[in-house]
């Protein structure tokens, strides 16, 4: 079956298409997100939602382009959102569960700014 019949098939939602397609992508899909994000457990989730955005997105796809090159496409975009999310969060610390040992963390034993003389609370203050 071409990729034109399975897209045809999957768009008049015929589930054995929609198995087809899986079986045909998926390694290729999850070669592409692994070289993204270099993590097993993080590109099979990229691969899921990939797939997903794929049967939901069928109707869109308009040949101008062959289905791989869409889907690659698709799989490049999903893996680089996954990177500028988790990019974030690996940024932010929560003052709350850090401790002393995790690097860069918030201490929240600071001295009381009353005790120290002035030019201790502007260093302190600089530091904070």
């Amino acid at each position: 079956m071409d990729d034109q019949q399975l897209i045809e098939q999957i768009r008049n939602g015929e589930e054995p298409a929609i198995r087809i397609l899986v079986d045909r992508y998926q390694s290729r899909i999850l070669r592409t997100a692994r070289g993204f994000v270099r993590n097993d457990e993080d590109a099979r989730d990229i691969t899921q939602e990939v797939l997903i955005d794929i049967i939901r997105n069928i109707h869109k796809f308009r040949f101008q382009s062959g289905l791989n090159t869409w889907i690659y496409r698709i799989t490049v975009n999903q893996s680089l959102n996954y990177l500028r999310n988790n990019k974030k969060r690996s940024n932010t610390i929560n003052i709350d569960q850090s401790d002393e040992n995790t690097p860069g963390a918030v201490t929240r034993n600071l001295p009381d700014q009353g005790q120290l003389d002035p030019g201790q609370q502007m260093e302190q203050s600089d530091r904070s």
